[in-house]
């Protein structure tokens, strides 16, 4: 294991479209296929998860969010309708933040062995 329990972990994280796109988040309105030969052979290219993903995957990693600052970015940016299939089920907090800082501690408890089930 990387972290020990009760480690500290920190993220910065933008969800912006890093300029491939008009506005701030229409990355999300790219099909998956399109997506692919736009990122091309490079390993990765810009992170098209929303905020609640990041979040719910900590949660899920044992960790427990501790700050939770969001950047939002006001009126600007795409409308539901011009997302695709896959996406339109994010929230309207995610359609709006288009950055995060968020700091958190690993679980006491989480991925240690407690031994055989007697």
């Amino acid at each position: 294991m990387w972290l020990k329990p009760n480690g500290w972990i920190s993220h910065q994280i933008d969800f912006t479209s890093h300029y491939l796109a008009k506005e701030w988040n229409d990355h999300w309105t790219y099909p998956d296929w399109m997506w692919k030969i736009i990122v091309g052979r490079r390993p990765f290219l810009v992170n098209r998860q929303p905020c609640s993903f990041h979040l719910q995957s900590l949660r899920a990693s044992g960790f427990e969010v501790v700050y939770h600052h969001l950047k939002q970015t006001g009126i600007n940016g795409i409308k539901r309708s011009q997302l695709t299939w896959g996406r339109r089920g994010l929230s309207d907090d995610d359609l709006a933040w288009s950055g995060t800082f968020i700091q958190a501690r690993k679980s006491q408890n989480h991925g240690q062995s407690h031994g055989p089930a007697e």
